[in-house]
């Protein structure tokens, strides 16, 4: 049944839907989730005059690493052939000789799209809508079932909240929820200790209460 369902969200979107400006569009937008993206991205922003940019980077190359550790054991462990090896009827452009599950454009952008996301999180839904439609390219162009993008999709998520919080731990940011006003909170926690403590009076001593 559920094998079912994947052939047939998949037929809708890479048969029902085709047509010649999707094509291109599509081929266009799943180049966000390939690795010589990520990789030069993470790149620009590590050499970026402001901390927080630099910062992003770093968090951003560290999550693409673990993503594609995880993507390569993973496709290796279940070993899926790609759609267009199974279904005679799948339109397959450009899909690469890798396994199938999970998807590793999805795993790209959506850890991208979390940790964009965590550094400028006025641009936060821009981010999410590019990894979307990442995720629909890869059905679209038949180099995926839709439980391979979402999975790869959950897997991305996944990372780059890890990631995130191994960050927010090392560099002493107070936690991974992290976005004010578009920037990352870089307050330590014994500075916020200090920021709330109460003064003390003069006389030496707290004064108490009256009961």
């Amino acid at each position: 049944m559920l094998y079912g369902i994947d052939t047939s969200i998949l037929y809708f979107f890479n048969v029902t839907l085709n047509c010649a400006a999707l094509d291109y569009f599509m081929r266009a937008v799943t180049l966000l989730g390939v690795s010589f993206f990520a990789l030069p991205l993470g790149l620009v922003l590590l050499f970026m005059p402001k901390r927080r940019y630099r910062i992003a980077g770093l968090v951003l190359l560290a999550a693409f690493a673990a993503g594609q550790l995880v993507s390569i054991g993973l496709k290796d462990l279940f070993a899926r052939p790609r759609p267009p090896l199974a279904l005679d009827w799948v339109r397959g452009y450009d899909v690469p000789k890798s396994f199938s599950f999970p998807s590793g454009h999805s795993i790209n952008a959506f850890l991208m799209a979390f940790v964009l996301a965590w550094s400028f999180r006025k641009l936060r839904w821009a981010f999410y809508t590019a990894a979307a439609l990442v995720g629909l390219s890869r059905l679209y162009l038949g180099a995926h079932y839709p439980s391979d993008v979402l999975c790869g999709a959950a897997l991305g998520l996944a990372v780059g909240w890890a990631v995130v919080w191994a960050a927010t731990r090392a560099l002493g940011f107070d936690r991974p929820k992290i976005v004010h006003h578009g920037k990352p909170r870089y307050n330590r926690s014994r500075r916020n200790s200090q920021r709330y403590s109460k003064p003390v009076p003069s006389g030496g001593q707290p004064r108490q209460g009256n009961g």
